[in-house]
């Protein structure tokens, strides 16, 4: 059978992003046929029980690698002469790229999933081919669904801050919120490696905490809005409708971030201003349509399985 080996960094202080937008890959090239093994350290229950689901292996970093021809990164700490290693074991090495941190290293194909990537943040690198935009933007099985027939209302609030929540802004988040006058039905997803919030011991309105969730495309369907951390999450949001406010906790989802807003398919803020654009996001029936809309053209749900037809069609000359 032929086989795809996934690379990806994860950690209290990185999250799971790397970890599950390989997994949708994994995911779509089981549906193709393909072996799929995860090198990752040990995931939250919720996750490890997603890859048993898909029959998709886990091996342990530093445990022999199993053979495969193709192999998939996504981490910034993979040194090139690792990847050069790799590279001459497999028949295509693909990285997941962000910002151009890859650039220069020894690879056969530069996938790049955010709405700001195209040809000018790589000019002058030869040698991969480039799979650039939103349009391979991977999405889990899950979240490859319609949006709700009926829009939910908005004062049900979704707020999802990656896996590990590395500024712990769950609990400032709900805080602020409280000020809103509007009575709201605000749900807190907690990671699997993010700390218990900080919050209010009363508000007015209704909170509900949940931690490692195992349905996560479930919530985001019944929420009418959502705030979110600028990682992957923003592009099943998109896929799926949900009128969306981002904060950005790290530096390399500044550029993408951006260009979402940019584009139409959400609203920047920061943990000072997030209460202020709830409100106002909360009073503006055509704005909340706007980005809807947005994020469902911009974001198909087709992404994987570009990625995957690109790994394999790859042929190395």
């Amino acid at each position: 059978m032929t086989a795809l080996l996934v690379m990806a960094e994860c950690g209290p202080g990185i999250g799971l992003g790397h970890v599950m937008r390989t997994l949708a890959v994994a995911e779509a090239a089981r549906d193709a046929g393909w072996d799929a093994t995860l090198v990752s350290p040990e995931l939250p229950p919720n996750v490890e029980a997603r890859l048993k689901a898909a029959g998709i292996r886990r091996a342990a970093p530093g445990a022999p690698l199993p053979s495969a021809d193709a192999m998939l990164v996504d981490g910034y700490g993979f040194a090139p002469p690792l990847l050069a290693d790799w590279r001459g074991h497999t028949g295509c090495l693909a990285v997941m790229d962000d910002n151009g941190e890859h650039r220069g290293t020894p690879v056969d194909l530069v996938i790049n999933p955010n709405p700001h990537a195209g040809p000018a943040l790589y000019d002058g690198w030869t040698g991969p081919e480039f799979r650039l935009g939103s349009a391979y933007a991977p999405l889990r099985k899950e979240f490859r669904t319609s949006a709700a027939a009926v829009p939910p209302e908005a004062r049900r609030i979704l707020v999802t801050l990656g896996g590990s929540d590395p500024l712990q802004l769950t609990g400032h988040i709900i805080n602020s919120l409280q000020d809103i006058e509007d009575r709201l039905e605000i749900t807190a997803v907690l990671g699997g490696m993010a700390a218990e919030p900080e919050m209010r011991p009363e508000g007015r309105h209704a909170v509900t905490l949940l931690r490692d969730v195992a349905d996560m495309s479930a919530l985001m369907r019944r929420a009418g809005m959502a705030i979110s951390a600028a990682g992957s999450s923003l592009w099943e949001l998109a896929h799926l409708g949900v009128p969306t406010i981002a904060l950005t906790v790290a530096e390399n989802q500044v550029a993408a971030a951006k260009a979402a807003a940019d584009q139409g398919m959400l609203l920047l803020a920061t943990r000072e201003t997030v209460a202020r654009e709830t409100r106002r996001l909360l009073g503006d029936d055509a704005r909340r349509g706007a980005l809807a809309a947005a994020g469902r053209q911009l974001v198909d749900g087709r992404g994987a399985e570009r990625i995957m037809e690109a790994i394999a069609g790859f042929r190395r000359s």
